[in-house]
């Protein structure tokens, strides 16, 4: 099939799971969306939590719609950081169309938390009782189509000097506890761009910046 709006002349081949619904009706989004794919920059960045919108097919999860414009949803102001980026320093940008609710771009397939039944205190009605063949439905039609799309762009752009920067907001109140940071850095097993960017944000921020917090 051929990718989102943005993804130009490239096509994009996914594993499709079998006896899964299409989840998106043809007149809606695709998952993802692709600004300046052909960027000078040595670097990629992704937006997983872009979105609040939801599939029409699962009918706002039982949720209000101030409750889908809570963090809960969506980091709101990351998409508009990671656009902002993106100009600025002529580089590549992949964002996701829906919301994290339907299902978590940034947790493995393995997590609990993959589609959440219960978000800062606040239970998702759309979760419960939810069908092995609905969920395939959710993983393939936005977590394979997205993430297949970072791995694609990686596999064209074959730089070893490349870098991937995930662009997120966190809300300062979390389950009662405060987050204080301004900014903060995350990272798994390699460090290094961390702590190439940390001298920087500490001098704009102060020595408050985040180290893998929150």
């Amino acid at each position: 099939m051929t990718g989102a709006a943005g993804w130009g002349k490239w096509s994009l081949s996914v594993p499709v799971g079998a006896g899964a619904p299409p989840l998106l009706d043809a007149d809606e989004p695709p998952p993802f969306e692709i600004l300046n794919p052909e960027g000078s920059a040595s670097l990629l960045l992704v937006c997983d939590h872009a979105s609040n919108r939801l599939p029409r097919r699962l009918a706002g999860l039982g949720l209000t719609a101030e409750q889908l414009h809570r963090h809960i949803a969506w980091d709101p102001g990351a998409a508009a950081v990671a656009r902002g980026l993106s100009a600025r320093l002529d580089a590549p940008l992949i964002l996701s169309r829906y919301s994290r609710l339907a299902i978590d771009l940034n947790r493995p397939l393995e997590s609990p938390e993959l589609i959440p039944a219960r978000s800062d205190g606040v239970p998702i009605p759309g979760k419960e009782r939810l069908s092995a063949i609905a969920r395939d439905a959710r993983i393939d039609a936005l977590f394979l189509l997205y993430h297949h799309a970072i791995a694609q762009w990686l596999d064209r752009h074959p730089d070893p000097k490349l870098r991937l920067i995930s662009v997120h907001s966190f809300t300062p109140m979390l389950a009662g506890q405060s987050r204080p940071w301004p900014v903060g850095l995350a990272y798994g097993r390699d460090p290094r761009l961390a702590r190439q960017l940390r001298p920087a944000l500490v001098r704009q921020f102060g020595r408050l910046v985040g180290d893998n917090q929150p």
